[in-house]
């Protein structure tokens, strides 16, 4: 399934720059290397989806109704865009290969997203991009550049209203990262190492930086962020058993002020991988590869388990379905899958995006789209509530 990864994968990739702290004002956005810069009708849409490919630049960002209709298209110059995000100012997506993002506006003005000065000639991709409470952030997978501080990466954010960017050095990959209490709390690994590091954005400096402990085995089983949430003032952390596939699953509740795991629940199942985790009415849902769902209470409880119930009548066969990527609305959780069978009778020119109940797991909708040629890497946005 596109949605995991080797912990091997993209670790030791080189990137020639300078890892520093930077603070600098400049131009956010600039303007699209392609023609045509605008997602025309985007008010129409129910769907934002991005294609691309993972070993050269180049792809698309389609807007689509619920049907699958297409309204408008726009090509970009992204690779293995794997990450996206929205807020009430509009929507952002990422490539993890290569520097180039993209904002887009509720109107459907596309923009290439900038760096800062100092990261500007970086051409290295990120694994997120997120957006919360007025910021918008995004990391920078820096790499293997000085042995002596190991794989590092940048945290580069920013505030709507002032646009100027700052850009934090951390260890490792940084793959997700919340905002409380005007500190933004960033999940990164390392090839051994688990950590959660604490910058201020009163002053723009790491001020913490705590280990959780993972046994040497313990990482993310997935690179997208949607396994670190935030619950009320506390933090959620799914992690697996990356290493030799032998120990459970487990769902840990992090105190950021206490730098402390409060609590901490094991999944029974040792072949549950997780690949989601949610808050909702105080309960945290756990999806794992194969749709089956935990609903735990506030105190990681495990209250009941069941299944996603897709629907029957597809395009693509079961077996041959692969997940893409995942969003959660209210009470909606939509999954975008597509055809990963190189044989498959339909030649993975069709993907399918389908709406389940979040609290009885029930299919409730399902668009499908037809796509005009392979794609490696597909994302979407559901754009309506």
């Amino acid at each position: 399934m596109l949605l995991f990864y080797t912990r091997g994968d993209d670790m030791f990739q080189k990137f020639n720059s300078l890892a520093i702290i930077v603070i600098c004002t400049m131009f956010l956005f600039v303007a699209c290397s392609k023609n045509d810069t605008e997602l025309k009708d985007i008010q129409r849409a129910d769907y934002l989806v991005s294609y691309s490919n993972a070993m050269k630049n180049g792809g698309y960002m389609y807007a689509y109704d619920k049907k699958g209709n297409e309204i408008s298209k726009i090509e970009v110059d992204g690779q293995s865009m794997m990450s996206n995000a929205k807020d009430e100012k509009g929507y952002y997506f990422s490539s993890s290969r290569n520097n180039i993002h993209y904002a887009i506006d509720k109107t459907g003005k596309v923009q290439e997203i900038n760096r800062p000065k100092q990261l500007q000639n970086v051409n290295a991709g990120a694994y997120f991009i997120h957006a919360e409470q007025g910021y918008v952030y995004y990391d920078v997978n820096i790499g293997l550049v000085d042995e002596k501080k190991g794989y590092t990466s940048e945290l580069v954010y920013w505030k709507d209203s002032d646009k100027r960017q700052e850009s934090v050095e951390l260890k490792g990959t940084i793959q997700g990262a919340h905002i409380i209490e005007n500190h933004i709390y960033a999940f990164s690994q390392t090839l051994d190492k688990v950590y959660i590091s604490e910058i201020d954005l009163a002053t723009n400096k790491k001020t913490n930086e705590f280990e959780i402990p993972n046994e040497n085995v313990y990482f993310a089983s997935t690179a997208q962020k949607i396994i670190f949430q935030k619950y009320k003032d506390k933090l959620l952390l799914a992690l697996g058993d990356n290493v030799n596939q032998k120990l459970p699953a487990k769902l840990m509740m992090i105190n950021p002020k206490t730098r402390v795991v409060e609590k901490e629940t094991i999944v029974d199942d040792k072949q549950f991988i997780p690949v989601l985790v949610h808050v909702s009415d105080n309960n945290v849902y756990i999806l794992d590869q194969d749709e089956k769902m935990k609903e735990l209470d506030e105190d990681l409880n495990i209250i009941r388990t069941y299944s996603l119930q897709s629907d029957k009548k597809t395009k693509i066969a079961r077996e041959d379905k692969g997940i893409c990527d995942i969003q959660v609305q209210e009470n909606k959780i939509y999954i975008l899958y597509k055809d990963m069978n190189s044989k498959s009778t339909t030649k993975q020119l069709v993907a399918e995006i389908e709406g389940y109940d979040l609290l009885t797991g029930a299919s409730i909708e399902k668009t499908t789209l037809q796509l005009d040629k392979k794609w490696d890497d597909i994302t979407f946005l559901a754009l309506k509530e």
